[in-house]
C-alpha cells in the first residue's frame, strides 16, 4: 500500500481508489516505554489493537523531541535508533491489523527559525525543543530506514501512510502572515527535497498550517511544491473564534488533500465545545463539515490523560490490562468512525464529492 495525493483526494496506489483516513492519535511510544505509569497506556501492540476496535483505519504516532533525547541517554543520534526500533514493531503490527500509520514529529514552534514553544509535562521539561539538526536528522534516518524496509516483503512498512514533518507551526499566540507561510513552506520544500525524496522515497508528506497547525489560508496562493503533499489542520473548538473553517482550511480542501490530523473536544476547560462559534455543538458541526468534504481526521488523544482525551480514567483489572471506558468524546468519535466504516462496506471507499457544499461555520 501507499498513498498519493491526486487533486483533493488521497489515493491508495494498490487499489486505485480514494481513501478516507479515520484515525486516532496515540501516545508517544517512547514516552510509554520510558515513563510508564497511570497516565500512560501500556507500551506495545495493545494501543493499535484497541484503536482498531474503536473504529479506526489509521493511527498517528507522535515522537516528541524530549523523548527521543531521553531514549538516547542525552545523545540524539542514539535516540533515533530507538525511534526506528519503535517504528519497526508499530508498522508490523499495523500492517497485520490493516491500519495506516502517520509518523509525526511532535513539536510546536517555527522550525525554519528554530523557535520552539515552551511546555513541560511530568516527568519531562521542554517537550518541544528541537533544533534544525535534530529535526532534519530525524527525517533523514526515518526516510532512509523506511526506504530500506520497503524493499523487504514482510517488514510491514506497506502500512506507512505519511510523514507529518512538523506537528504545529506557530510563532506565538497570534495568527501568522503570508510572509510567515512562505518561510514555512520554503522550509518544508527544502526538507522534502533534500532529505525525504533524496532517500528515493515517494511517501506522502503532510505539511501543517500556521497558528498551532490550524491556519492554511495562505497555502491557496502559495502551495507547497512537491508531487505528493497533503496539508494538515487542527481545528479545536476555540480556533473558530478568530478565523472560520472555510478560509482556514475548507477552501484549500477543494483543491488539495486536507487532513485534520488533530481534532477533539471536552465538556469544559480549554478544549471545551463552548468555545466554538457556531449554531450547534462543535462536534456535530465538525462532523457535518468533514463529512461533506470527505476529510480524513484523527481524534486526539487515545488516552485518559493527554487532553482532550477519549477515555475516562482507566481502572486496572486483575491481569494488569487496562479497562478502557470511552468518555463523551470517545463515544462520539468511535460512533462516527464506525458509521463511516459501515457506509463504506455498503457503497465502497470514498468517491469524489461535488461542490458546492453548505457554508462553513
Amino acid at each position: 500500500m501507499a498513498l498519493r495525493s491526486k487533486k483533493n483526494q488521497l489515493i491508495d496506489t494498490k487499489s486505485g481508489r480514494a481513501v478516507r483516513l479515520r484515525g486516532v492519535s496515540l501516545q508517544d511510544p517512547l514516552w510509554q516505554r520510558l515513563a510508564p505509569g497511570p497516565r500512560l497506556l501500556p507500551h506495545g501492540p495493545y494501543n493499535l489493537e484497541q484503536a482498531k476496535a474503536f473504529g479506526a483505519n489509521a493511527v498517528r504516532i507522535p515522537f516528541h523531541p524530549v523523548t527521543i533525547r531521553h531514549a538516547g541517554g542525552g545523545d540524539w543520534d542514539k535516540g533515533l535508533v530507538a525511534v526506528l526500533s519503535e517504528l519497526d514493531w508499530i508498522l508490523m503490527a499495523a500492517h497485520a491489523l490493516n491500519l495506516w500509520v502517520i509518523v509525526d514529529f511532535h513539536s510546536i514552534g517555527f522550525p525554519a527559525e528554530e523557535l520552539t514553544f515552551e511546555f513541560d509535562d511530568e516527568p519531562f521539561e521542554n517537550l518541544y525543543e528541537a533544533n534544525l539538526y535534530e529535526l532534519e536528522s530525524f527525517w533523514r534516518q526515518v526516510s532512509q530506514h523506511s526506504a530500506f524496509q520497503l524493499t523487504r516483503s514482510e517488514s510491514g512498512y506497506e502500512a506507512l501512510a505519511a510523514f507529518e514533518i512538523f506537528n504545529e507551526a506557530t510563532r506565538d499566540s497570534s495568527f501568522g502572515t503570508a510572509a510567515d507561510w512562505n518561510i514555512h513552506a520554503t522550509w518544508a520544500e527544502n526538507l522534502i527535497a533534500d532529505i525525504i525524496r533524496r532517500a528515493k522515497l515517494e511517501t506522502l508528506v503532510i505539511v501543517g498550517g500556521l497558528h498551532f497547525g490550524y491556519d492554511l489560508e495562505f497555502a491557496l496562493a502559495r502551495p507547497v511544491r512537491d508531487t505528493n503533499v497533503a496539508y494538515a489542520s487542527h481545528p479545536y473548538p476555540h480556533h473558530s473564534q478568530a478565523k472560520a473553517w472555510g478560509p482556514a482550511f475548507g477552501a484549500l480542501a477543494k483543491l488539495h488533500p486536507v487532513i485534520l490530523t488533530e481534532i477533539g473536544f471536552a465538556a469544559g476547560g480549554f478544549f471545551g465545545r463552548h468555545h466554538h462559534r457556531g449554531f450547534r455543538d462543535w462536534e456535530l458541526e465538525i462532523q457535518s463539515y468533514a463529512d461533506q468534504l470527505e476529510l480524513s481526521f484523527f481524534a486526539w488523544n487515545f488516552s485518559e490523560s493527554w487532553e482532550p482525551t477519549l477515555f475516562e480514567k482507566p481502572s486496572m483489572v486483575p491481569d494488569e490490562s487496562v479497562n478502557l471506558k470511552p468518555n463523551e468524546a470517545g463515544l462520539f468519535f468511535s460512533e462516527w468512525m464506525k458509521a463511516i466504516e459501515q457506509k463504506e462496506a455498503v457503497s465502497g471507499p470514498t468517491s469524489t464529492f461535488s461542490w458546492p457544499i453548505s457554508s462553513s461555520p
